[in-house]
């Protein structure tokens, strides 16, 4: 029984590590086919979208896992945020946006915030619902890869000055009543 439970941890670390490797592999090859590689190529997706109305980020773990506007969502977070213990996402609090918030949170249970931290961005598009997939793939993801994963510091910078990660300064908990 132990020998099984080691092996099927090993099998789990070889496929998270392969599905890490797979979506970056893949993320470089459409880049590379669409000839969109550098992050100067995205500035301009990067510009179009304006990001409104989105909730600001609870400042820790038990915050976010306790308001209902928060779904937690590690698909993933060892790629696109490594060092992230777990994140979650929302969607903007208006009808007419179809912009998302995405908080990431540190094993200390603490919001990780920036480059620095690899903390949660703003998307141009919540990745909920076929429709918005696709969007937040085109808007969101692949301007992350050119800028930050394929890019340097200074282009990993401008991707999060138009996708900035909240520092939860204006979070306020939700009210519960009796």
């Amino acid at each position: 029984m132990k020998m099984k439970l080691v092996l099927l941890a090993i099998i789990t670390c070889v496929v998270a590590s392969l599905s890490d490797y797979l979506v970056s592999a893949s993320s470089k090859l459409t880049l590379s086919i669409m000839g969109k590689s550098n992050c100067s190529d995205w500035m301009s997706v990067l510009r179009l979208v304006y990001i409104t109305e989105l909730p600001p980020c609870p400042c820790t773990y038990s915050q976010a896992i306790n308001d209902d506007k928060f779904i937690l969502s590690n698909f993933l977070i060892d790629y696109y945020h490594n060092g992230a213990a777990n994140c979650f996402r929302a969607p903007s609090q208006t009808s007419l946006s179809e912009s998302g918030q995405q908080c990431c949170y540190g094993d200390d249970g603490n919001i990780l915030i920036g480059i620095e931290q690899n903390g949660g961005t703003a998307d141009a598009y919540s990745p909920d619902g076929v429709k918005n997939f696709g969007r937040h793939i085109w808007y969101d993801v692949l301007p992350w890869v050119a800028c930050c994963e394929l890019g340097n510091r200074e282009t990993c910078e401008i991707y999060y000055q138009f996708r900035p990660s909240d520092d939860c300064l204006e979070y306020r908990g939700p009210v519960y009543t009796n």
